[in-house]
């Protein structure tokens, strides 16, 4: 939020995305099944938001809640039903004082494989839910071409940026990897990316040679991502591990993280996030077993036996 409101006054123009496995992670999305983390999310004022296979933790009815109370709600181009119609919209388009953004959601297809199975499968154990991976993926290609060329074509947009949760690397097919996509993809400005829990920021070809930003942060807040439209029409990325502190901005105070390292972060969001942790101190400070040594679990020559 601290960083959000430094963008904004230095561009005044500030879009903020999330490319998915939002809701799982920590203890407090654990607790209230995801919905804690919704809330904190529209605090924020998320714009844009696709899903990850994470969002499927919780079985399909959860993530309707998530759907129903994310003020920005989810786009995804391959979450369809059994008849390949979308469950959410495709794409969201965001028009900056005339200039017009288009943004196309796409999950894993792993979320076959990395989720509770049952939240895919009807009670015949049909499967009720297509990702689109037929022929090696080109089903996938052939539903996300089509959207850039719409957004392209009929809704006349400037930008095309993917949200999409994919990540490279791992144990996803290369045909399913961000980068595997891209390369049988034309149109695209630039490839917002998740899963992989990676950190990059880079140039990646797509069908026609032309290069295009591929960036990822991380995981759970490691960095944030800062996509800069340039006048000029070009776009640069670069990644942000640490918000510096800003005098002109008074509402500020300062944390400390789960790497005890103290940081700057914004009062007001602060206190709100701890009041939503105090609604639930009675079960997080549960003790719920101990041992007669020391757990040295982050493995760290800082941290003594």
């Amino acid at each position: 939020m601290l960083y959000k409101k430094q963008l904004q006054k230095k561009y005044q123009n500030v879009i903020t995305v999330d490319a998915g496995d939002h809701i799982q992670g920590g203890t407090l999305g654990l607790i209230t099944n995801g919905l804690a983390i919704i809330e904190i999310m529209n605090l924020i004022g998320y714009d844009v938001a696709t899903v990850g296979n994470h969002e499927f933790d919780y079985g399909i009815p959860q993530l309707e809640e998530f759907e129903k109370n994310l003020t920005c709600s989810y786009i995804s181009a391959n979450y369809c039903f059994r008849n390949k119609t979308c469950v959410y919209n495709a794409s969201k388009i965001i028009d900056i004082n005339g200039t017009k953004i288009g943004f196309i959601g796409v999950a894993t297809p792993q979320t076959l494989s990395k989720t509770y199975l049952i939240s895919i499968l009807d009670s015949d154990k049909k499967q009720v839910y297509d990702f689109l991976t037929a022929n090696k993926s080109q089903e996938l290609y052939d539903k996300l071409q089509k959207t850039i060329d719409e957004l392209r074509n009929d809704e006349k947009v400037d930008y095309v940026i993917i949200i999409g949760h994919l990540g490279i690397g791992g144990d996803a097919l290369e045909e399913n990897t961000s980068a595997g996509v891209l390369k049988n993809l034309k149109g695209v400005n630039a490839f917002i990316d998740g899963h992989s829990h990676l950190v990059y920021s880079q140039e990646t070809p797509d069908k026609n040679g032309a290069k295009v930003k591929l960036a990822q942060t991380g995981t759970k807040l490691a960095n944030i991502g800062v996509l800069i439209i340039h006048k000029n029409g070009t776009l640069s990325h670069k990644n942000i591990n640490e918000v510096p502190y800003d005098p002109d901005l008074a509402n500020v105070t300062a944390n400390v993280t789960r790497s005890r390292k103290e940081r700057y972060v914004d009062k007001e969001m602060n206190e709100d996030i701890n009041e939503i942790f105090d609604l639930f101190s009675e079960v997080l400070n549960s003790v719920v077993g101990h041992t007669e040594f020391l757990l040295n679990v982050y493995r760290n020559a800082s941290y003594s036996n």
